[in-house]
Order: structure tokens, then sequence, then C-alpha cells
């Protein structure tokens, strides 16, 4: 009579050598901000995200508060109905920044 606990036991450890094949790396960067977001922050919080964002993050300091609201109400339209898209992606397109 043959023991079926090296069966059972490979039969348990499947699902786990299957869970470990899987490449968790491509997600969002941790800290990064989704669009979802940025449309929901207040125009403080808009501006300190923006700043954030490389390249066009270096010219929010320099810029007037008119054009940096300006920049934040592009960004904010390129965002609607993107919540999952990075900030920094969105930005870069709607500003032109690459």
């Amino acid at each position: 009579m043959r023991s079926f606990a090296p069966a059972l036991t490979m039969a348990a450890l499947l699902p786990w050598t299957a869970m470990a094949q899987i490449d968790f790396s491509h997600g969002p960067e941790e800290g990064a901000v989704t669009c979802g977001q940025f449309v929901v922050m207040d125009s403080v919080g808009q501006m300190k995200a923006l700043t954030a964002v490389e390249p066009i993050g270096g010219e929010m300091p320099d810029a007037d508060q008119a054009l940096a609201a300006q920049w934040a109400a592009t960004v904010n339209a390129a965002c609607t109905g993107h919540p999952d898209r990075l900030l920094q992606d969105v930005a870069v397109e709607a500003l032109g920044g690459n």
C-alpha cells in the first residue's frame, strides 16, 4: 500500500510555487502619486505633488501663482477618467515635459 503523504504535500505546495513565480515588481513605485489621489488634493497639495514631478517640478517654484494654477488645472483635466495612471506620466505628457 502506497502512502499518499508525498502527493498531498506536493499538491499543497503547488499554489505557493506558482505565487513565487509572479513578479510583483511592476506596480507603481512606493509613494508614487496617482491621478485619483491628485484630483482630490487641495491646491497646496497639488502644487506640492507637481513639484515632485521630474523634469517639470523644478520649474514650479519659479512660476507665478496664476501659471502654477493653470498647470495644475491642465494636469487635473488630463487625469480625468484615468485614476490609476501615475501623476508623473500624465503631468509630463500634459505639460510637454518630455
